[in-house]
């Protein structure tokens, strides 16, 4: 996984964002016949579509910061790999083993902590937009907030940065 896979996903939103746009031109415009075999219904279409964005936009933070997490985990094991050159080699090679099958469980805020040397204003930014991406994939719980909300481009931006910043060291 790459920053490349984030730009993906960041540009299939934009993709989306502009379709809904267009939805909303046809809709001012008048143009009810094209929503004929959908189903969108024009006469409350400015709700329906408003809701639809706002749901989109989570789950486009759910899949992007999915990518992350993913990207930090195999960044994290190609660091790992030098522990089969521990000594002695058996007990190296299983000490890799469990690093690998374990780091699935590993926590991300925690996983975001390990890279001390990314300023801490990144890293909080991280930890919150963690937070924030589990309150959306969590269903949202009206009794537990996130600290903060944010939204894609936001999103986006931070976890950009953050990668480089870890490429540049790494």
């Amino acid at each position: 996984m790459s920053k490349q896979l984030i730009d993906q996903i960041y540009n299939q939103y934009l993709i989306l964002q502009d379709s809904v746009r267009v939805v909303r031109k046809a809709s001012s415009e008048q143009l009810n016949h094209l929503f004929k075999n959908t189903v969108i219904n024009y006469q409350t279409i400015d709700d329906d579509v408003s809701n639809a964005i706002e749901e989109l936009e989570g789950l486009m933070i759910v899949s992007l910061f999915a990518a992350f997490e993913r990207w930090l985990r195999d960044t994290i094991l190609l660091k790992s790999e030098i522990l089969l050159t521990v000594m002695p080699e058996e007990f190296g090679k299983e000490l890799f083993i469990l690093a690998s099958n374990e780091i699935e469980r590993w926590r991300t805020k925690e996983i975001i902590r390990l890279f001390t040397f990314i300023s801490k204003e990144y890293s909080m930014k991280m930890i919150q937009i963690t937070d924030y991406r589990n309150w959306i994939a969590h269903g949202k719980s009206k009794e537990k907030l996130p600290s903060i909300k944010t939204d894609i481009q936001t999103v986006y931006q931070t976890v950009r940065v953050f990668m480089e910043d870890v490429e540049k060291v790494l």
